[in-house]
């Protein structure tokens, strides 16, 4: 007998995949011509990706994928977009093209005159791809997969992708697969797509982000890669619900209770969460009749595991065999959805009903909205929910793009501002020490420029250094602090400062800037940057509440302690000019962009700021 657990067995074969010659479906309702960025989706599964960048905004034209219950799933719900059924392999380049994927990438000349090119054309119409996403299968790379090995074959579907990015040009990319694949192969999957999208001209970073901390009832870690071209940077979505993740019983409480093998198709209850209330929004458009209840049938179990489920308390396993297969718990997040193979089997426990889940629970809890529905039957619709990215994470996602979109012509007016409207104070001179940078620093954590400016001239020139530093009195230094306050406090810390550094000097690492006395952030990274030359963001009261105000962040009311603050800040400063955009950027927040009168007539980036709007 085989052994289905071992990786020398042949993948299992899902018989809904298609096997024939590739084929274009067209749109069902005639393609949009809406003035929203568009979106090409491939391995688009259900279109989880999809979905949530339009409901961030975009438009999503096309989808590909080989699963056919997908497809039809993918066109029910975007029923303006196209669609390809088949193997990515055959309509993404010419049957005798077997090169390298790096000799593709180095080579001038683009296949244009493929399936994917042509039917790309058509949904385009001319107009530019925004974002180009994919789900690469990622059973190969899955903890949840008994078959993963290094050389699945799925495994190198990604070059696939970097194909389509060839052709396609599209101004961002966005590659999602389970976090699993930052280990795979030595982590030579993860280099290899960074490699090809460098490659290709796009500024490329990937991170593990867990859905349940962006208001997705599952606990489901995912690795994204973000790709950019053409100068736009690449922020990162803030999380919305690090410290108060939604669970279970937000997400199904209100879906109507149905015994094993039933179904309905009506709501019995009002939403009882805010989560359920948003799930059952139906946007103007959406293929829903009166409030109908789509994909709500229960799996029609025997007595045996209908008991099985009874007698499980939630948050615990259901068979001593696979105990990843539990009861869920109400008050908690859900366990990550898997696809479950092609076999009619389920994974979790209802926390209140001795059954298993509907496919309609399965998408609550991946965040599909109820008017999504998913074609193919029950067990098609496990497999679909399980293949997914989720929804309302995609939609971050998106949100993080459209923010990049508005990040580089913001960048270039400030650049442009700065150079026309730059302040100059003795600490901004070329010539200027890490040493005077930083006592400037130090004196505008608690004052203005033009105040901190007779401060600094006659610090510095009576101390030079941290030698004539050490040697004056704390009294020497107070009097001549004392416009600054609290000047004492001051000059105590700067006794402490030379005392450490006398024989080493200003430290080049952040790390240890901040162990000394007084010193904030701010200080730390102004140093670093105007001092040392560092590419480090520079963020003081000003700029948090400009960056607020433009980009509409959620920061915490402390913001100069918000992480998210920082990394933002960082992802927006250029290559090269970092250190004319910083002073831009402080010039602009402390003279236009004010606490309590910001100057918006004179504000060379108003078209791009939400507060404005």
């Amino acid at each position: 007998m085989s052994d289905a657990w071992s990786v020398d067995e042949d993948i299992e074969e899902n018989r809904h995949n298609w096997s024939e010659k590739a084929q274009h479906r067209p749109p069902r309702d005639g393609a949009s011509r809406s003035d929203a960025p568009k979106v090409i989706d491939l391995f688009c599964g259900p279109g989880g990706l999809s979905q949530g960048l339009e409901q961030a905004g975009f438009e999503s034209v096309l989808g590909v994928d080989i699963h056919e219950p997908s497809i039809e799933t993918f066109q029910r719900n975007h029923p303006h977009a196209h669609a390809i059924l088949g193997d990515i392999r055959e309509i993404n380049k010419r049957a005798d093209d077997d090169r390298d994927i790096f000799d593709v990438i180095d080579d001038e000349r683009v296949d244009v005159d493929t399936l994917l090119g042509t039917v790309a054309e058509d949904a385009l119409s001319g107009e530019e791809l925004a974002v180009l996403t994919a789900g690469i299968p990622c059973q190969g790379f899955s903890i949840a997969n008994r078959k993963q090995h290094d050389e699945d074959e799925r495994n190198y579907l990604f070059e696939e992708f970097v194909r389509a990015v060839k052709i396609l040009e599209p101004r961002f990319v966005l590659v999602e697969n389970v976090s699993t694949m930052k280990a795979a192969k030595d982590g030579e999957f993860v280099e290899a797509v960074v490699e090809c999208l460098q490659r290709l001209g796009y500024a490329t970073d990937y991170r593990v982000l867990s859905a349940e901390e962006y208001g997705v009832p599952q606990k489901r870690k995912r690795l994204f890669f973000m790709g950019a071209r053409n100068g736009h940077p690449l922020t990162w979505p803030k999380p919305t619900h690090a410290d108060d993740p939604r669970t279970i019983s937000e997400a199904l409480s209100d879906l109507p209770a149905v015994d094993a093998g039933e179904q309905t198709e009506r709501y019995d209850s009002e939403p009882l969460s805010a989560f359920a209330e948003s799930m059952r929004e139906t946007p103007a458009g959406a293929d829903i009749e009166d409030g109908r209840l789509h994909n709500h049938e229960a799996p029609n179990h025997r007595q045996t595991t209908v008991d099985r489920v009874k007698n499980t308390e939630p948050g615990e396993p259901m068979y001593d065999r696979f105990r990843q297969r539990i009861r869920l718990h109400p008050d908690q997040p859900g366990p990550t959805i898997i696809a479950g193979g092609i076999r009619p089997q389920f994974q979790y426990g209802h926390p209140e009903q001795s059954r298993g889940l509907t496919v309609r629970e399965r998408a609550r809890i991946q965040s599909f909205p109820d008017h999504y529905v998913f074609e193919g039957g029950v067990v098609q619709g496990r497999v679909q929910t399980g293949m997914a990215v989720p929804p309302l994470l995609a939609q971050r996602l998106g949100e993080a793009i459209a923010t990049n979109y508005r990040a580089k012509p913001f960048r270039e007016k400030l650049l442009e501002w700065g150079e026309e409207n730059r302040r100059e104070f003795p600490w901004r001179t070329p010539d200027c020490s890490p040493y005077e940078v930083f006592v400037a620093q130090m004196l505008l954590q608690r004052a203005l420029p033009e105040n901190a400016e007779p401060v600094y001239r006659d610090f510095t020139d009576r101390y030079p250094d941290f030698g004539t530093l050490k040697g004056a009195s704390e009294d020497e230094l107070a009097e001549i602090l004392r416009p600054l306050e609290p000047n004492d406090e001051y000059a105590k810390a700067f006794r402490k400062i030379a005392s450490k550094l006398v024989f080493s000097g200003i430290p080049d690492s952040e790390e240890k800037l901040l162990d000394l006395p007084h010193v904030e952030r701010y200080v730390a990274n102004a140093t670093l940057c105007f001092g040392f030359g560092r590419r480090r963001p520079v963020v003081d009261e000003n700029v948090a509440r400009l960056y607020a105000r433009v980009f509409d962040l959620n920061v915490e009311d402390g913001h100069l302690d918000d992480e998210y603050l920082w990394d933002f800040a960082g992802s927006l400063l250029p290559e090269d000019d970092f250190e004319r955009y910083s002073m831009a950027l402080l010039d602009h927040a402390a003279e236009i962009c004010t606490a309590t009168s910001p100057d918006c007539d004179r504000c060379p980036v108003s078209d791009e700021c939400d507060c404005y709007e």
